[in-house]
């Protein structure tokens, strides 16, 4: 009898010990939650353009919001003390002030070496370029200036040898890598994005459709572009070239969470 009563006191021993086991893991076990994939305030984006045959850049629009940036006010300062406009907007040959580098495409575009020195102190040395097709990491070269009385002033950061074969058409870049997942077929939320544009009934449009070549998630990266307007300028129909990113709400409804484009129809002179 007093065996049987020792076998069982072990064996409550055991699974008591068992129990304590269980809890003490239970109170030590940490939740993991993953990372986001996609942090949108602590990236900067910009457009990226073919402006000419020979110029692909970063773009900065300048003088284009009600609130003036900091590039709108560097700008601002050395044209006052530069007179880059006025250089530019009444004198044809280049100046002390102004020098042209591309007379290709849409825009003239000029360079003026203190507007560089200034610009550089203020962007990265490199930015990821996404394109239609993949990414690259590039230097950026030359700043130079695209002015216009009617179009969209703008300031480009200038890149070299973007390798179009790999990546596609450049769209857009970012300072921090963006993991982008390109697929086949965007047909889809194209679709809803076309009612949401239609939506906006914007005073102002074309018929170059929005495309979506990425995307993380739920969120989507589109461009409005044919491509033409820098380097063949009278066979584009694109008036207005633009970059956006979307997300796709639960209930299918789309929300823009940065955009930004060129006005090279010249709304300001309407």
């Amino acid at each position: 009898m007093r065996k049987t009563l020792y076998f069982f006191a072990i064996i409550l021993l055991f699974y008591s010990c068992q129990k304590e086991i269980k809890k003490t893991i239970t109170v030590e076990k940490k939740e993991i939650k993953p990372e986001p994939k996609f942090n949108f305030a602590e990236n900067v984006f910009m457009s990226v353009y073919d402006l000419s045959e020979k110029t692909t850049a970063i773009i900065i629009n300048i003088n284009d919001t009600e609130k003036q940036t900091k590039f709108d006010k560097i700008f601002e300062n050395i044209d006052l003390k530069n007179s880059i406009s006025n250089d530019f907007y009444h004198n044809t040959k280049e100046s002390k002030n102004i020098n042209f580098v591309d007379t290709l495409g849409e825009y003239k575009l000029i360079k003026n070496i203190n507007l560089t020195n200034e610009i550089k102190k203020n962007v990265d040395a490199k930015y990821y370029i996404y394109g239609t097709k993949g990414y690259s990491e590039m230097k950026i070269n030359e700043v130079i200036l695209g002015l216009d009385e009617c179009k969209t002033n703008i300031i480009g950061l200038t890149i070299k040898n973007f390798d179009t074969l790999k990546n596609g058409k450049p769209i857009l870049c970012s300072r921090k890598l963006l993991k982008l997942e390109y697929k086949n077929n965007y047909s889809k939320i194209e679709t809803l994005i076309e009612k949401y544009n239609k939506s906006k009934n914007y005073d102002y449009t074309d018929n170059v459709r929005t495309k979506v070549f990425a995307n993380i998630d739920s969120i989507y990266f589109t461009y409005d572009d044919d491509f033409a307007w820098g380097k063949h300028p009278n066979k584009s129909k694109c008036l207005y070239p633009t970059r956006a990113i979307l997300l796709l709400k639960k209930n299918s409804e789309i929300e823009t969470l940065w955009t930004e484009g060129l006005d090279l129809f010249g709304i300001a002179c309407d």
